[in-house]
């Protein structure tokens, strides 16, 4: 469905900005 698309967008995003913190 569109929201667990939108989930799987966030979480990359999530975890790319994790990585350039790190």
């Amino acid at each position: 469905t569109v929201a667990v698309v939108a989930n799987a967008v966030i979480a990359v995003a999530a975890t790319r900005n994790a990585a350039v913190a790190a």
